[in-house]
């Protein structure tokens, strides 16, 4: 049986996303939310033209507090578009200090598939690879 929450979630199309309010809104589900419905939230964030820059700064918050699969999906919505940002950067290097590897190599993929990355990033990035040896 399909919850009505996930009903709803399904019912939005790629144009509403276009509210930032809706995505903000959607970002405060995924928060609240048990895992079933966050999946399906993370898909139709994908399908955003553009994200806000407040779920954004948001997410940031929580990325140091996801399992490795809600990290991946996290890194893919930022790959799928283009965030590669300073302030973004910063908030992945953490997860690289994290005592899970598997969490931590996948902050540490994300970050070295960016072109552009800014001296800490590197420095940060530099040492992963050091300590991994």
């Amino acid at each position: 049986m399909i919850s009505l929450s996930a009903t709803a979630i399904q019912a939005i199309s790629p144009i509403h996303l276009h509210s930032v309010t809706l995505q903000e809104g959607l970002f405060s589900s995924y928060q609240r939310s048990k895992s079933n419905l966050r999946k399906p939230i993370m898909e139709k964030l994908y399908g955003a033209s553009r994200l806000s820059q407040g779920l954004l700064l948001k997410s940031h918050a929580l990325l140091s507090d996801l399992n490795g699969n809600e990290l991946g999906q996290w890194l893919k919505l930022y790959n799928l578009h283009s965030i590669s940002d300073p302030t973004t950067c910063r908030a992945v290097v953490r997860i690289l200090n994290s005592d899970n590897y598997f969490i931590a190599n996948k902050a540490y993929s994300f970050l070295i598939g960016i072109k552009n990355i800014d001296q800490q990033t590197d420095r940060a990035l530099r040492d992963f690879e050091n300590k991994k040896r």
